[in-house]
C-alpha cells in the first residue's frame, strides 16, 4: 500500500512539472530577460526622495540594483552601495529602513536586505515594465 501511494505522488509531481514547465514559453522568457536589461533606457533622473504609500514586490535588477514596485504600479530601481550583500541575485526578503512614513531617502533610509543595512547609493524611477514572477521575493511591511 505505501509503495502504491510513493508511485501515486511521484506521477503526480512528474505531471505536475510538466504542466508547469508549459506555462512559460521560452519566447516570453526572452523577452523578459531583454525588458529586464534594457531598464536603464527607461530610468529617469537620480532622485534624492521618493514618495509612494505602500511596497508591494521587489526583484533584483542586476547585482546591487533592486527593483521596488509601489502603489500605482510604479517602478523604482535602487542601488546599494557595496559591500552590503554579495550578489542581490540570491537575496531572499527586502525590508525599508524609513526615518519618514511614505518615503526613501537616499542618505537617511536603508534597504535591509536579508537582514544586513544596506546604504542606498542611487534611486531611480523607471517606467513600467513587466516583472518576471519567478524571480521575486518577499517583502516585509
Amino acid at each position: 500500500m505505501k509503495r502504491s501511494k510513493r508511485v501515486g505522488r511521484m506521477v503526480f509531481g512528474i505531471a505536475l512539472t510538466g504542466l508547469l514547465a508549459g506555462c512559460v514559453s521560452p519566447a516570453s522568457m526572452k523577452a523578459a530577460v531583454a525588458e529586464r536589461a534594457s531598464w536603464r533606457d527607461r530610468a529617469a533622473a537620480p532622485v534624492e526622495v521618493y514618495e509612494f504609500t505602500i511596497l508591494r514586490d521587489w526583484s533584483f535588477l542586476d547585482r546591487d540594483w533592486v527593483l521596488l514596485e509601489v502603489n500605482r504600479g510604479r517602478q523604482l530601481a535602487v542601488q546599494v552601495r557595496q559591500p552590503c550583500v554579495a550578489d542581490i541575485r540570491e537575496a531572499r526578503s527586502v525590508r525599508l529602513e524609513q526615518r519618514m512614513p511614505n518615503q526613501l531617502h537616499r542618505q537617511s533610509d536603508r534597504l535591509l536586505i536579508d537582514g544586513r543595512r544596506c546604504i542606498i547609493n542611487e534611486m531611480r524611477p523607471i517606467e513600467r515594465m513587466r516583472v518576471d514572477s519567478e524571480v521575486n521575493g518577499s517583502v516585509t511591511i
